[in-house]
C-alpha cells in the first residue's frame, strides 16, 4: 500500500474509532447514534476499510492513541 493511501486509511480508521467511542460512552445516543453507525459505514466504504477484517483494523488502528487524544496534544 502506498504511504499516502495508508495515511488516508489510518485517518479514516481514526474517525471510525472516534465515532465508536462517542456512541459507546453515551456522548451521542438515539437517532444520533444510529446516524453515526451509518457514517462509519460510509467512511469505511469510501476508504476501502473492511470493519470485519481484524487484521486490517489492527494495521490501521491508532490504538492505544485516539483521535481526540491527538487533538488534545496538538491543538
Amino acid at each position: 500500500m502506498q504511504a499516502q493511501e495508508e495515511t488516508r486509511k489510518r485517518l479514516a480508521m481514526a474517525v471510525v474509532e472516534y465515532l465508536d467511542k462517542v456512541v459507546a460512552d453515551g456522548s451521542v445516543a438515539g437517532d444520533g447514534a444510529e446516524s453515526l453507525e451509518v457514517a462509519k459505514q460510509c467512511i469505511s466504504d469510501a476508504f476501502g476499510i473492511n470493519l470485519e477484517d481484524e487484521t486490517q483494523i489492527k494495521e490501521l488502528s491508532l490504538k492505544p492513541f485516539s483521535l481526540d487524544k491527538v487533538f488534545d496534544v496538538y491543538l
